[in-house]
């Protein structure tokens, strides 16, 4: 009787540990696959930002590709411009040595420049008979201009590409006559100085730089004619080229350009494509 209690008890114990045996087995599988399908996510949400970072990078690449054949097609046409028959006349140049492409510089410069308009104009229009009594550059880029007593001659063109910018000036000049003398010298005179008045304003229109006359008040006194006119002249700020960054996102949930992985860690990726224009 002793001996079966004693088989009995070694058999409970045995199925006792197959049990627990089964459960750490069990128990272990289960953490292990647990831990796995974690790990597939974790891994598969790296994947798919990957893929979104390495997507961004192709584009940049191909935007930098098309930079780069934008670029050798520009050089092909500044060439093409700097050998221009018609900009290489003798009368559009500032320069016998200056090529095509400094013509169009002059004429739409990319910086304001007053100092270097003032210059010009005192140098190769307000001169050859005429007085330059008074000169001033106002401002730039403005929207109007008080005409006050003056006759106005012509109004803001619609026709300005946009992005152009003006630069407004004002500017009194004159041509003396004697009073004395006979009266056909005094009239011969007195037509050479009006001349020169004209002239002034003939080489204003044909300046290679566009000058637009807004308003002008023309005088005359004993021995002299006056004109004080202002008139704005242009320019295109240069473009400059820059790279930007786009923020790629592990998920639309996810703040721009991080990631939060399975660890409680941040992953930051950031792609730099470059800019065309």
């Amino acid at each position: 009787m002793g001996d079966n209690k004693e088989v009995a008890f070694l058999k409970r114990n045995a199925i006792n540990k197959a049990n627990q045996t089964m459960f750490l087995v069990v128990a272990g599988a289960a953490l292990i696959a647990g831990a796995s399908v974690v790990g597939m996510i974790y891994l598969f949400r790296i994947y798919s930002f990957n893929i979104k970072v390495l997507t961004e990078q192709d584009k940049s690449i191909s935007t930098i590709t098309q930079n780069i054949e934008n670029i050798n097609d520009l050089k092909e046409r500044l060439g093409s411009l700097e050998t221009n028959e018609n900009l290489n006349k003798e009368n559009l140049k500032s320069n016998a040595d200056d090529g095509g492409l400094r013509v169009i510089a002059d004429a739409l410069p990319d910086s304001e420049n007053a100092s270097g308009l003032g210059s010009a104009l005192q140098k190769k229009i307000f001169s050859d008979g005429v007085t330059l009594d008074a000169f001033n550059i106002e401002s730039s880029d403005s929207n109007s201009l008080s005409t006050s007593a003056s006759t106005s001659v012509s109004s803001e063109s619609s026709n300005i590409p946009e992005g152009v910018k003006d630069i407004q000036f004002t500017a009194s000049i004159s041509a003396s006559f004697p009073n004395e003398g006979s009266p056909e010298d005094i009239k011969n005179k007195e037509t050479a100085a009006y001349n020169n008045i004209v002239n002034t304003l003939q080489k204003m229109e044909k300046s290679i730089r566009a000058i637009n006359v807004t308003s002008f008040k023309f005088e005359r006194s004993i021995n002299k004619f006056t004109l004080t006119l202002s008139a704005k002249s242009y320019y295109y700020p240069k473009y400059v080229m820059t790279l930007d960054s786009t923020k790629v996102k592990a998920d639309d949930a996810a703040n721009p350009a991080t990631t939060t992985s399975g660890t409680g860690t941040q992953t930051n990726s950031t792609t730099t494509s470059g800019g065309s224009k």
